[in-house]
């Protein structure tokens, strides 16, 4: 398999990086998330950003679908009554 010499070497640096601060975001989503009752999905990410915690959204998003967390959105608006015609 031919792979580029700088590919090669940004892999070797990179293998061995140390994730701890992703489980301790994930402690920390999985706390908001509980303290909401579960209703807050995408509102967590905003609430990570007011406490200083930089995440982008993508990073965000893959790890709530790994914690399998979804958050409760608005029910549809259902018209109660007939219109005259």
């Amino acid at each position: 398999m031919m792979v580029s010499k700088s590919g090669f070497y940004k892999y070797i640096t990179t293998k061995d990086e140390d994730y701890s601060h992703l489980v301790s975001l994930e402690k920390e989503i999985k706390k908001i998330h509980t303290l909401s009752r579960g209703t807050y999905g995408r509102r967590i990410l905003s609430t990570l950003r007011k406490s200083f915690i930089k995440i982008g959204r993508k990073r965000f998003f893959k790890i709530m679908h790994k914690l399998d967390l979804w958050g409760i959105g608005e029910p549809k608006f259902n018209t109660t009554t007939k219109l005259d015609r």
